[in-house]
């Protein structure tokens, strides 16, 4: 089976590593914090990502789609730049997927702020806010009931469930279902 890599790309970034259909391994690249400015962060992802695509040369590597609008946004898609252009130098072609399709392949649906009525009475930033850590509580959920260990890192949670939509879409291999679906039916 194919080996495949994932990249939750972020100043914190979610990274996975296992064969399509196996058992995948997390970690997590740290870019530098609020102290460190744009040229540092770039800089660690360069040698963070030539060291990791280098080191393990993955058939198939993944990341997730940049959302577009922010300055900040503007650093995420400088930083997809310099992980496509490591692995495109090592030819490994990179596929990006969108949270979207990420979300709806791994907890059913692309959850929004409008699925979580409980959060209405919160200020707009508050209201996302408070519903982007619940569907990210579902993803790491998701994990640990497939006996995924994200480290307790939302960032590892998201490369792990990025891990396995690219293996069931570009390696047609499929994670462990979750049993229980018969448990308790007669023969």
């Amino acid at each position: 089976m194919p080996m495949v890599m994932t990249w939750d790309i972020a100043t914190t970034c979610g990274i996975v590593l296992g064969p399509a259909g196996g058992a995948p391994k997390s970690t997590t690249l740290f870019l530098g914090g609020k102290g460190k400015g744009e040229p540092e962060k770039l800089l660690a992802m360069k040698l963070g990502a030539a060291d990791l695509l280098s080191r393990y040369r993955p058939d198939i590597l993944a990341y997730e789609a940049p959302l577009g609008g922010t300055q900040r946004d503007l650093l995420l898609g400088q930083l997809v730049g310099v992980l496509i252009a490591e692995a495109m130098a090592l030819q490994i072609r990179p596929v990006s997927f969108s949270l979207q399709s990420v979300r709806k392949h791994f907890i059913g649906k692309h959850y929004s702020s409008r699925d979580f009525p409980q959060f209405a009475s919160e200020v707009k930033t508050r209201q996302r806010d408070m519903a982007r850590k619940a569907i990210k509580r579902m993803v790491m959920d998701r994990c640990a009931a497939l006996g995924w260990d994200c480290h307790g890192s939302d960032d590892e949670g998201d490369a792990l469930a990025l891990w396995d939509c690219a293996c069931a879409t570009l390696a047609g291999a499929q994670s462990t279902p979750v049993g229980g679906l018969f448990e308790g039916m007669r023969k």
